[in-house]
């Protein structure tokens, strides 16, 4: 199953350790004639992948950043649920509930806290038609748990420990254990974020492997026109086309490093539900593109 990021806006308002973007000098955003070059063809092969594509998402950056005419370019041409990342500008701005944007967001995903940083958390943003996810994300285990504490009327959907990009690390799981035991009793954290977790400590040691051997992530970026090999990473990439890009999706990266020594191992882990050589076997007795 392919899981679809398309990264609009290298431009953040938040400068978090974890995230490749800070490094760029002059960071910049997607504009409408990339899109026009790109998004139509990639709008069709999602459409023939039907539910093969299981997720579609929008992020940066920070997309309340860009401009509103270009999320509604976006939206209208892509025209499937796609899901919102946002660390709160987004809501805040209400391109939420814009009439083009409003009736294609399948969910907004508001990383409530970047410890200690967050946006007017205790605004409410919902409308009956969209759902509104709630997470903290964070390098900081204590201020996460502090902060649920100190916020217990927010139903916090989703949690996710990220690793500095700067701080290589080996034994995960040591790291997973101790923010489980953190989390586990907080009583605002869903039992299905805690699980999630939970379920990863009896992984493989080393989250790389599985990311190298599950990811079927297809992360394209609309700024530089090219295909990333890891949602954080900018050390891999292909060019961008229609050509490349359904080869992307029927061919499963050997290794999806290409002997990257410097990957850090991350919570981002794999989106789609099939290793390498399953989804090799499934284009090839299908005729989907």
């Amino acid at each position: 199953m392919s899981s679809f990021c398309f990264i609009a806006t290298e431009i953040c308002n938040w400068k978090c350790n974890y995230c490749d973007f800070v490094k760029i000098k002059e960071p910049r955003s997607t504009n409408i004639d990339i899109l026009k070059k790109h998004l139509p063809y990639i709008a069709e092969i999602i459409k023939k992948l039907g539910d093969y594509a299981v997720h579609v998402d929008i992020a940066g950056g920070e997309i309340g950043l860009l401009p509103i005419e270009i999320i509604q370019y976006f939206f209208k041409t892509i025209n499937v649920p796609i899901v919102v990342s946002t660390n709160g500008l987004f809501l805040k701005k209400k391109y939420h509930l814009d009439p083009v944007i409003r009736p294609l967001i399948r969910e907004i995903q508001w990383h409530v806290i970047d410890y200690p940083r967050s946006i007017n958390i205790n605004e409410d943003y919902n409308d009956d038609d969209i759902f509104i996810n709630k997470g903290i994300v964070g390098d900081n285990s204590k201020g996460m748990v502090d902060f649920c504490e100190a916020n217990p009327n927010i139903q916090i959907n989703y949690v996710e420990f990220e690793f500095p990009m700067d701080k290589p690390r080996k034994k995960d799981n040591a790291i997973y254990k101790d923010f489980y035991e953190k989390i586990k009793n907080v009583m605002n954290i869903t039992d299905n974020a805690k699980n999630i977790i939970k379920n990863r400590l009896t992984e493989k040691p080393n989250l790389r492997e599985l990311c190298e051997k599950f990811n079927q992530t297809i992360v394209t970026d609309l700024v530089n026109e090219r295909i990333m090999f890891c949602h954080r990473s900018q050390n891999v990439t292909i060019p961008l086309n229609k050509k490349i890009f359904i080869k992307r999706i029927k061919t499963f990266p050997k290794d999806m490093f290409f002997g990257d020594k410097k990957c850090y191992s991350c919570t981002r882990l794999y989106a789609g539900k099939m290793c390498g050589n399953e989804i090799e076997t499934y284009f090839k007795t299908r005729n989907i593109l």
